[in-house]
């Protein structure tokens, strides 16, 4: 195997490269995998899309711990139900996580509605409620508001995440870091093509057209004496929209 030689001139200059485009520091430095907040992502990578990501995965992750202790105990007694028999093991495991599952009828079967309504929630037999031994309506009413409470927790997460903090960290963001919005412009509903046809010369100029047309717009609207320089303009980016598919 021939191996290559690289120079140690190329090598610190990827080695730069590398670090100038990666989540580093003012002095280059990565930044530590653990304790690195998402608003500090957002700042090193000026952008608060990144920021929003890895906050909302911080976020979906606490909340799905708390949903998942919330549903803990139904998804224990189900499994410790004796409900469901599948010769199929992959069945039978799958099905023993459901609430079909939930609760023993006697070793006979469940033989009339009232023995599946008094059926014992851990182990065979009639439990009559009145013997110490539980029964599945016993605890149906807390395994339903649990699930209940499940419902409501995703649902308050959701709406809180859209009209509260997303709005909120955005807002945040915009007035921490200075972005290409903070001097873009954004112009909709231009015309299709300049001159007589998409091929014509005018056409072929367009972002240059659109150049001088806003200069001209500029030095309309400047105070008296100010100057507006042919650079005041970066830069002119042209995006078409082909029915829906730019």
């Amino acid at each position: 195997m021939l191996r290559t030689l690289v120079p140690p001139e190329v090598k610190e200059e990827c080695e730069r490269h590398l670090r100038q485009t990666a989540c580093t520091d003012n002095d280059l430095q990565f930044l530590p995998m653990c304790g690195t907040h998402a608003e500090k992502i957002g700042e090193v990578t000026q952008s608060v899309g990144v920021e929003l990501y890895f906050g909302f995965v911080k976020r979906a992750g606490a909340l799905f711990i708390f949903l998942f202790t919330l549903s803990a105990p139904m998804l224990v007694l189900n499994i410790m139900g004796g409900m469901i028999n599948s010769v199929n093991n992959l069945q039978q495991g799958l099905a023993s996580t459901s609430v079909a599952n939930l609760g023993h009828c006697p070793a006979i079967g469940c033989r009339s509605l009232e023995e599946v309504e008094q059926r014992c929630l851990y182990e065979q037999g009639h439990c009559t409620g009145e013997d110490g031994r539980s029964q599945v309506r016993d605890v149906t009413e807390v395994l339903g508001f649990l699930d209940g409470l499940t419902v409501v927790a995703f649902m308050v997460f959701a709406i809180y995440s859209v009209q509260f903090w997303i709005p909120r960290v955005v807002y945040a963001f915009d007035q921490a870091h200075l972005t290409p919005a903070d001097y873009s412009v954004t112009v909709k509903h231009c015309p299709r093509y300049l001159g007589s046809d998409p091929l014509s010369e005018e056409h072929a100029q367009y972002e240059q057209k659109m150049k001088e047309h806003f200069l001209r717009l500029l030095r309309e609207r400047a105070e008296e004496g100010e100057e507006i320089s042919d650079d005041a303009i970066v830069s002119v980016a042209l995006v078409r929209d082909y029915y829906n598919a730019v």
